[in-house]
């Protein structure tokens, strides 16, 4: 399966078996995968759109993204 975005010029592909949703929300997220089955209910991936500073480095962009999923979704577990 494929999720194209052609708001922000950019296409995912995903697993048959997952499904998708899309949604726009304050964080950038424009759309959330999860994967069919019953038992995997806490399993998701958020596809999430960001302006970065140029002088930003990835690393710390990282970081700040971690740390505020985090502050938001506290239950989460990053692996």
């Amino acid at each position: 399966m494929t999720y194209e975005n052609t708001k922000y010029g950019f296409d995912l592909n995903y697993p048959d078996d997952w499904n998708l949703k899309t949604i726009e929300d304050p964080f950038g997220t424009v759309a959330r995968l999860f994967p069919n089955q019953k038992d995997a209910e806490n399993i998701f991936v958020m596809i999430e759109v960001a302006k970065i500073d140029s002088n930003t480095s990835l690393e710390d962009y990282i970081n700040l993204a971690i740390s505020r999923i985090l502050k938001y979704f506290t239950y989460l577990k990053l692996k």
